[in-house]
């Protein structure tokens, strides 16, 4: 199974790479949704947007573009942030295509679970989709 990742300019890149392909995932990093043309069938099976800080307002964009592509509507995305409130800003796009959210930091096992979250997103028909967030939150009193 190969996974597209967008966002390599993050720190937890390589955590979600170590733990993706140690349980066997082929992960594959894009600049744009242009180069996805670059795979044998152009579609993988799972894209992982990293949204980072610079660049979180391009991430979403990107995310619109990708589930508005007929080849990749069908392909659950996973988005990695660690921008709650942007997060809740983007509510209506979670809701529209976006499988998992991972919060950071997040752990190994937290990908993990993103992962089983895929996969029972995958059985689900699209008015039953919620999406589950994944990861810890740090709160300040």
């Amino acid at each position: 199974m190969m996974i597209a990742m967008f966002g390599r300019n993050s720190n937890s890149v390589p955590v979600v790479q170590e733990v993706l392909t140690s349980d066997g995932w082929e992960v594959r990093s894009f600049d744009d949704e242009r180069s996805l043309s670059s795979l044998p069938s152009g579609v993988p099976d799972l894209i992982l947007v990293d949204v980072a800080s610079h660049e979180r307002e391009e991430s979403w964009e990107l995310i619109d573009r990708l589930k508005r592509q007929d080849r990749l509507a069908h392909v659950p995305i996973i988005v990695a942030s660690d921008h709650t409130f942007d997060l809740l800003n983007h509510l209506e796009r979670l809701q529209e295509g976006v499988a998992a959210v991972l919060i950071r930091p997040f752990s190994g096992e937290d990908v993990r679970r993103a992962l089983d979250a895929v996969r029972h997103y995958r059985n689900l028909q699209p008015g039953e989709r919620s999406v589950p967030l994944t990861g810890t939150t740090t709160a300040s009193a």
